[in-house]
């Protein structure tokens, strides 16, 4: 929706929320807030009290409440009328996006009546869909076509192979890895980065900001395409350089453990993010397991050997490639081999943190991101070993893991 809390209309959102059993004295009270007079101020003028029509705060805490009011009817009426198995509409506050499953006359004629029907609706409660909506198929040709009817019912939207969902590059299953959104990112990250580094230079309190500010906003939905190993070697380059924390000829791994900590190493927290994404994941799937094997078998093969980023198109791809990257072998979605030829097994349905689901991979290996330490990855899951794990001393390296360790939870 375009400008979506500058253009509901107070009377609809108290209508719709009154409908669904919203306190109505809590209600009242809020919406006088939101309806109170407002002033502008520009330095030391400020202007005549104004009384707005329309529009909601954004910031109140009531507000997504009364926002998820107005659109339940819309999208109530779309999920009775088609089967869940062929069509789901999910929303974000005012961000809609629809998955149609089937044939491919079975998706034209969903996504064209849907479309419309949710035209018409937005209307009726004085909305305006944005026009940066897109239509996406993995059929060539089928999007050009359901956005042309669209377009002739008033329904404002375009075709494209892939499109933008909450800030995440998104496609219908076009076969090639996207991370074009991924680099737009870095790239304005890199020049935050920069500025923080001079704020850095004055105080090294302001380190932080590498880690609250320019970290969020480079790598924001890596767990959808995944990180490779050269933009996880340059990730921990950009934020060693601009925290100050690495002198030059310097190990950038022992940098980070001896200033602010292994786990703000990006080679290590974004890849715990991207496992802790895909346990999470499996506990919520409603694919049936044996789908799941079969398709995780095909991509298990389609990414074994080198250069293997090139072929990652998606969240299952991404963590078949991470897992290889740290010589272990992804044998199914939740059972893994590590480099000593020891079997793991991850069970998404047990809460809390596991005792022992760290993944190690050896000091100097091929495709690490440090030299002398490479990455670790710690799951939120229970794993299992189906052989008694070796024993080392306290404080004392593996022999065959690595040059330092160290025990974590995620939670």
């Amino acid at each position: 929706m375009a400008k979506f809390f500058d253009s509901l209309d107070p009377s609809i959102v108290m209508t719709k929320a009154m409908d669904l059993g919203f306190p109505v004295r809590t209600l009242v009270l809020a919406m006088m807030v939101h309806q109170a007079p407002r002033t502008l101020r520009a330095g030391d003028a400020y202007s005549e009290a104004l009384v707005p029509r329309t529009s909601i705060l954004a910031g109140c805490g009531m507000s997504v409440a009364w926002t998820r009011a107005v659109l339940h009817g819309m999208l109530d009426a779309a999920h009775r009328r088609y089967p869940a198995q062929h069509f789901l509409v999910e929303s974000w506050v005012d961000d809609l996006s629809s998955v149609i499953q089937g044939t491919e006359a079975m998706c034209e004629q969903i996504a064209v009546e849907t479309g419309v029907q949710i035209g018409r609706s937005a209307k009726e409660l004085k909305l305006t869909i944005s026009p940066k909506s897109k239509v996406i198929f993995n059929r060539p040709g089928v999007a050009a076509q359901v956005a042309k009817q669209l377009q002739l019912a008033g329904v404002t939207v375009t075709a494209a192979d892939g499109t933008k969902d909450l800030g995440i590059g998104t496609t219908a299953g076009f076969r090639q890895r996207r991370d074009g959104y991924g680099r737009e990112r870095r790239a304005n990250m890199a020049k935050r980065l920069a500025k923080i580094q001079g704020l850095v230079k004055r105080d090294r309190r302001c380190r932080i900001l590498v880690w609250t500010g320019a970290k969020p906003q480079g790598t924001w939905g890596h767990q959808s395409t995944g990180v490779a190993p050269s933009n996880l070697v340059r990730l921990r380059r950009m934020f060693a350089g601009a925290a100050m924390i690495r002198k030059s000829g310097g190990c950038t791994t022992t940098a980070y453990a001896a200033t602010v900590g292994l786990k703000a190493d990006p080679g290590i927290s974004l890849r715990t993010e991207l496992i802790q994404c895909w346990v999470q994941t499996l506990a919520n799937t409603t694919i049936p397991r044996e789908a799941l094997n079969r398709v995780w078998e095909r991509q298990r093969e389609r990414l074994r050997g080198p250069q293997r980023w090139r072929r990652v198109q998606g969240p299952m791809g991404a963590v078949i490639a991470t897992v290889y990257d740290m010589r272990w072998d992804p044998l199914g979605p939740d059972r893994w081999r590590d480099h000593d030829g020891q079997e793991w097994e991850i069970d998404p349905d047990v809460q809390g943190s596991s005792p022992l689901s760290s993944i190690w991979s050896e000091g100097g290996a091929k495709g690490s991101p440090g030299r002398k330490q490479t990455s670790r990855t710690w799951a939120k899951a229970s794993a299992s070993r189906r052989t008694s794990p070796p024993s080392y001393a306290p404080g004392r390296p593996s022999p065959r893991q690595g040059t330092c360790r160290a025990s974590a939870s995620l939670t």
